[in-house]
């Protein structure tokens, strides 16, 4: 009887030890990893438009000629308008071209120096220019160079009175940013310098003057872009 019931305890432990070996053979299986999350990458290829506005600020150094009195006087107020252009992207590098054109109110005068109060009036802006940018992702940072055109009003109080009008041209140069939100939109904003020379009146019964003008602005954009080829 013992000899029966120690063969009978000594199969049963063969059968479990047998049966863990196998359970141990069975490979585990690794829980699984969710999938990474990619960062969207916008392409900025593509032809655009957007609307963009912000601030501008001027200097304006005028002299009676030949070589008479002279004295300078800053300008300052708002302006609003639009741009259109086209990039092209090559991996991290951007290239591009880029219009604008803006209705102004860059005002200022020199307070009656020299017995009369003459003003200066930035009315119009607008450019033509290349762009070159690197990009990381949504992100766009770009210098901008190329020739502004500007329609100037200078009127003065006292004295003979002048009200006359100028058209001006000169190199234009910045640089600025933009974030694009989706594939489509991006906001952004730009810094840009004009020299834009200066303009020379003759007023009867006055001495003839010249006015040399320089303006800087600061402008916020919003872009669409509606894609590359």
């Amino acid at each position: 009887m013992r000899t029966k019931l120690a063969v009978l305890l000594a199969s049963a432990l063969g059968f479990g030890l047998a049966q863990s070996a196998s359970a141990a053979d069975i490979p585990t299986k690794a829980p699984a990893r969710a999938p990474a999350v990619v960062a969207p990458v916008t392409n900025w290829t593509g032809f655009y438009l957007g609307i963009d506005g912000g601030f501008g600020w001027g200097t304006h150094d005028r002299q009676v000629l030949p070589a008479g009195f002279a004295n300078s006087y800053d300008s300052d107020g708002g302006l609003i308008g639009g741009h259109i252009g086209y990039n092209w992207q090559f991996n991290q590098f951007l290239i591009g071209v880029e219009g604008d054109a803006h209705w102004a109110d860059i005002r200022g005068n020199d307070a009656g120096a020299g017995g009369t109060t003459d003003e200066t009036q930035v009315r119009f802006l607008a450019s033509i220019r290349g762009r070159v940018g690197l990009v990381w992702n949504n992100f766009l940072i770009f210098g901008t160079g190329g020739w502004s055109f500007a329609n100037i009003n200078h009127h003065n109080i006292g004295g003979v009175p002048v009200d006359n009008s100028a058209d001006l041209d000169g190199p234009t140069a910045g640089g600025g940013f933009q974030w694009a939100i989706n594939p489509n939109w991006s906001v952004g904003a730009e810094y840009r310098h004009y020299w834009l020379g200066d303009y020379t009146f003759d007023p009867v019964g006055l001495a003839p003057f010249r006015v040399d003008n320089n303006v800087s602005t600061v402008t916020a954009r919003i872009t669409y872009r509606f894609g590359g080829p």
